[in-house]
């Protein structure tokens, strides 16, 4: 993910990259001739007015909490944490020194989603909210989760387009042969009001699949994030609109949290929505572990 940030910054009108930290240097040639530090002191002795950490979830509170020493600001890559412990002492260190600090909920951004969330109204009473996120196998699959990897993203979206919070929540996940951790994990949910949730997360193969679909007593919204496409389904027929993507959502993320840093009014992601999207994640497992389901 760090090479994606790069990219961003880079492009960033007002924002010069100056330093890059990885031990492992830069492989991938993602950087462009950047310092590049084996170490965060290096980093800090040269100088910045803010960091984005996109290290291992393991590393982000060691990481944030020695920004937040330094004074420097920081957008942290999601999950917050490693746990809602960890998210929680970020938020304190930050908050504590008053600095600017956001966490990468970056769907937030996505043109698409946005568009979805102003059209919320147009369905009347809301009955059902369901996501569904399927990646393929990859490098992160020994490491991580995929309900901390990946429903944080839906846990959080969910709160964003509708304003409400979780009331209530279920779950089971299951693990391919061998893994260490969950694959696939299938959410139940109720928020504030009434509102059904569901959200179902993957990554058993080489299917890919992003979408968000929001029932009410009017119609139906249904947001394609893989083609940025918005179907709007309701007594009249079904209306397909392809969303524009530019800026897209990561440089829309950078441009906010830019802003906020330079006092000029951005809307970053605040570090607290990150620490209540690890809680639920938590709630997740916590309840997938103990599911009283019924055997038929």
């Amino acid at each position: 993910m760090g090479r994606h940030h790069a990219r961003a910054l880079r492009a960033l009108d007002g924002v010069q990259l100056v330093g890059v930290v990885d031990p492992a240097g830069d492989p991938q040639g993602a950087v462009h001739g950047t310092p590049v530090y084996a170490e965060l002191a290096g980093l800090l002795a040269r100088g910045v007015d803010y960091a984005v950490v996109a290290c291992p979830t393991g590393a982000h509170e060691q990481v944030g909490l020695a920004l937040a020493d330094h004074g420097v600001a920081a957008l942290i890559e999601k999950p917050l944490g490693g746990s809602a412990r960890a998210a929680e002492r970020l938020v304190r260190a930050f908050e504590g020194r008053g600095l600017v600090a956001a966490v990468g909920h970056v769907e937030r951004f996505q043109p698409v989603l946005r568009e979805l969330r102003r059209g919320l109204p147009e369905l009347g009473r809301l009955g059902q909210l369901v996501t569904s996120r399927q990646v393929p196998l990859g490098g992160r699959a020994a490491q991580t989760g995929v309900v901390q990897d990946l429903a944080t993203h839906d846990l959080d979206l969910v709160r964003w387009l509708t304003g409400r919070e979780y009331a209530w929540l279920a779950a089971r996940t299951v693990r391919r042969p061998g893994a260490a951790v969950e694959s696939a994990a299938a959410v139940l949910g109720e928020l504030a009001g009434g509102l059904l949730v569901s959200h179902h997360v993957g990554r058993l193969g080489t299917v890919r699949e992003r979408t968000v679909a929001v029932t009410g007593e009017h119609g139906r919204l249904v947001a394609d994030l893989l083609t940025g496409t918005l179907l709007r389904a309701g007594p009249a027929g079904e209306r397909l609109t392809r969303v524009p993507a530019a800026p897209d959502a990561l440089t829309a993320q950078h441009r906010a949290f830019a802003a906020a840093v330079a006092g000029l009014g951005g809307q970053p992601v605040p570090l607290r929505e990150g620490l209540r999207a690890v809680e639920l994640a938590e709630s997740v497992l916590a309840r997938a572990a103990v599911s009283e389901g019924v055997v038929v």
